[in-house]
């Protein structure tokens, strides 16, 4: 609210010269190529993370809704895929925002990489189990995606680059949750299933 009140309040006064200019065409003109635009930019913006309000548990929620706002404002074409309620997390909720933080940090840095900078975010139930899918634009990857759930292994210099390691640490206490990666240029996608019930050994 801080930020839309700043630009806000800045729109405004650029819109003000024009009126005391008595400048009606150059404010017509402003209006069209600058106005209108950022206008439809709030709508699309608005209508996306509106989609949260399916996702049931407050703290997903929010945490879903900073990384996205973030997302749209540096520029990443987001896409979110959210048509029934979530309201079932087969596994602890803070376990579940660490990972998705993790998950949508990576998927941002290397979307940003890239010409096209796409952002899809999915979730939704099938046969009662819940699918939890990120998928972003990435350069092609020069090793093994196996290496990325290394202690040991960075592709961001030394002591950083620990994310996914992380999110192995967390998903081997959850024996419900299946985690696949996968990348098919140039896309890089991340799915976790979580079951509602184990399969019997």
């Amino acid at each position: 609210m801080r930020k839309f009140k700043h630009d806000y309040i800045n729109i405004l006064s650029t819109m003000s010269e024009f009126t005391n200019e008595k400048d009606m065409e150059g404010l017509k003109e402003y209006y069209e190529k600058s106005i209108l635009p950022i206008s439809h930019s709030f709508s699309v913006s608005d209508t996306k993370l509106g989609l949260l309000s399916y996702i049931k548990d407050t703290a997903l929620k929010s945490l879903l809704s900073s990384k996205f706002v973030y997302m749209i404002e540096t520029g990443i074409k987001l896409e979110i895929e959210l048509q029934e309620t979530i309201n079932q997390l087969p596994m602890d909720c803070l376990d579940l925002c660490r990972v998705a933080g993790i998950f949508l940090d990576n998927a941002m840095e290397a979307a940003m990489e890239t010409e096209k900078k796409e952002v899809h975010f999915c979730m939704f139930y099938k046969d009662g189990d819940l699918y939890l899918i990120i998928q972003n634009t990435a350069l092609p990857l020069p090793y093994a995606i196996a290496n990325l759930r290394s202690h040991e292994f960075s592709t961001k210099g030394e002591d950083r680059g620990i994310g996914l390691f992380n999110v192995d640490m967390v998903l081997k206490n959850y024996r419900n949750v299946l985690w696949n990666t996968n990348y098919e240029e140039p896309y890089f996608t991340q799915e976790l299933i979580l079951k509602q019930t184990i399969a019997q050994e």
